[in-house]
């Protein structure tokens, strides 16, 4: 009951009541009360609805990136390949542990999260710091250098070193290139002391003249990782041979072919020049001569460098003569 001011009074003995309601008015959040408010449940909603949105894209566009820990460069490049990852650098590392992983090993990958990866993505390797093969003039060549490309034989060839005598043919093709990385480190350190260097715009060219030969990007790094490369080891292969290049120049080469030396090349290799009478391919031919005693001056020069050069083979099988099957 209220008096005439409309002040709420006791009736009966009763407390007087107040007009005005604890109810909260329509629209309004709850400030007190253990339950949460209305705003907070439908942003705990949205949240929910958009991480399962996010869930779901995953596995339709990414993939399970497969665990390769412990496994030889070589397999782990299978595995992920198999299930069409894109091997990118294989990275040394010396910070892991030695009594879980053995030299050489893979330790880890990266290009993915959270085990997942975009499909066709690359995926780069951490390898574990391995065995030193050899030792020219106090650099040191790993074998993690070797593993990579027996990988990419691998993938090109699967039957490349498999049969009755595929783990000699395997021996036989390290050998090789062991002896051709060998031959570009004398070769290397002999330019770094005679000055000649090669710069990184020349190799941005070579890069790019390559690159121009294929349609798209992709089709470009599926080209020169079926070789066993992604871009850096691409470009240290390029730097090899424009060094190699500049390093011909500088050789005493005689590069007057006279018509007497074609006339002897042709009449020698006529099986290379099958129904080309000698005045067809005279120019070929000079060309050929000449190419043939610049590739001649650089072996002579790479043997002078051996010969004077400190070697080191520190794996035992990887020694003795090449044997080509």
């Amino acid at each position: 009951m209220h008096n005439d001011e409309g002040t709420p009074v006791a009736v009966d003995g009763e407390e007087p009541k107040s007009t005005t309601s604890d109810a909260p008015e329509v629209g309004a959040a709850a400030t007190h009360g253990p339950g949460l408010s209305r705003g907070v449940m439908i942003g705990v909603i949205v949240a929910v609805v958009v991480i399962a949105g996010l869930l779901f894209a995953a596995s339709v566009f990414m993939s399970r990136v497969p665990d390769v820990a412990g496994k030889s460069v070589a397999d782990a490049t299978a595995a992920l390949e198999h299930v069409g990852f894109k091997i990118g650098e294989v990275v040394e590392v010396t910070d892991y542990d030695e009594a879980k992983y053995a030299a050489n090993t893979v330790v880890g990958t990266s290009g993915g999260s959270f085990g997942l990866a975009r499909d066709g993505a690359t995926i780069d390797l951490k390898v574990a710091s391995g065995a030193v093969l050899a030792v020219v003039n106090g650099e040191e060549i790993y074998a993690i250098a070797i593993d990579r490309q027996i990988a990419a034989m691998r993938v090109q060839n699967e039957t490349a070193f498999t049969g009755d005598n595929g783990a000699e043919r395997e021996n036989e093709f390290k050998k090789l290139l062991l002896s051709g990385m060998i031959d570009a480190t004398l070769v290397s350190q002999a330019a770094a002391e005679a000055g000649v260097v090669v710069e990184d715009a020349e190799v941005d060219t070579q890069v790019e003249l390559m690159r121009s030969a294929f349609d798209s990007e992709d089709k470009f790094l599926e080209s020169i990782g079926g070789a066993g490369l992604d871009v850096e080891a691409l470009r240290i292969q390029l730097s090899d041979q424009l060094l190699t290049q500049k390093l011909i120049a500088t050789l005493d080469v005689k590069t007057d072919v006279s018509d007497k030396d074609v006339e002897t090349f042709y009449r020698n290799n006529k099986q290379l020049f099958p129904d080309r009478k000698l005045d067809e391919v005279r120019e070929q031919v000079r060309e050929i001569v000449l190419q043939q005693r610049r590739a001649d001056a650089y072996q002579a020069y790479v043997a002078e460098l051996r010969a004077t050069a400190e070697i080191e083979i520190k794996d035992q099988a990887l020694t003795g003569p090449l044997n080509p099957q």
